[in-house]
């Protein structure tokens, strides 16, 4: 599959609409049109990101967020994609554990995070299970889903062969998964972000979330605008960090 071309004309389009916007906000802002408290011009923003660079804010905070993400998001990677193969490698596992699965999958995540700092405090442990309860379910549904579509014809060949289990998981129903594997991981690369951020405003002394309380608590509305404005850049750079590892390796070895 060769490279998508650029579609210049929407490329444009599109880039005019952003300056369109933030020409907007210039100037409802400066004229007193819309109160400063409510919303900040672009320029605002400018001086209020050069002030958290110059002070270190930014790299500080966004290793935090990174560091607890990442731990997260790996863990739920794992344990969603094992158990998602598993569950269709072993039939009677998926009809015994699926309802309760269910029930925890029904949780609202938000609800149980006081729970969650009685059991694991307000440190590192504790965001990186909220990651996880973010990120794994969609993981394990997907995973599930992709593998239960595996060909019947691949499955018959693999008992032709007298495949093992593992071989199945790993030659049949892992390739056959993949496409979906990777629908999920994309997804929960941008919640996962939305997980640590949420944790970390309810407690913490570091990441992106903290800074972002702390800027709500000062009504630095810049400060606020620039720190959603890095968390939505953060989410897309990881979303296609996921699709340049679908394209060009996972993609290649379910070929194979």
């Amino acid at each position: 599959m060769g490279k998508k071309k650029i579609d210049k004309p929407i490329l444009a389009g599109q880039i005019v609409l952003i300056i369109a916007l933030f020409a907007a906000m210039e100037y409802t802002v400066s004229k007193g049109i819309i109160n400063g408290l409510f919303l900040a011009s672009p320029s605002q923003m400018a001086k209020e990101l050069v002030k958290m660079i110059e002070q270190k804010l930014i790299l500080k905070h966004t290793l935090a967020t990174l560091w607890e993400f990442a731990a997260g998001y790996l863990l739920s990677v794992v344990t969603g994609i094992l158990t998602g193969v598993l569950f269709v490698a072993f039939p009677r596992l998926n009809r015994f554990l699926s309802p309760f699965l269910s029930a925890l999958m029904a949780i609202p995540k938000v609800a149980i995070f006081p729970l969650l700092i009685i059991w694991f405090g307000i440190g590192f442990t504790n965001k990186v299970v909220m990651i996880f309860l973010f990120c794994y379910f969609t993981i394990f549904v997907n995973t599930r889903s992709g593998a239960e579509q595996t060909s019947d014809n691949h499955i018959k060949v693999a008992r032709i062969f007298k495949a093992s289990k593992a071989q199945t998981i790993w030659k049949v129903l892992l390739p056959s998964a993949i496409p979906t594997i990777f629908a999920g991981l994309k997804v929960t690369a941008a919640t996962g972000i939305t997980g640590v951020i949420f944790a970390e405003m309810q407690a913490s002394q570091e990441g992106l979330g903290y800074l972002l309380k702390d800027a709500s608590s000062l009504y630095n509305t810049p400060r606020i605008f620039v720190v959603i404005i890095w968390v939505t850049i953060l989410s897309v750079i990881l979303v296609e960090i996921v699709g340049l590892i679908e394209k060009n390796l996972f993609m290649k070895w379910a070929k194979r």
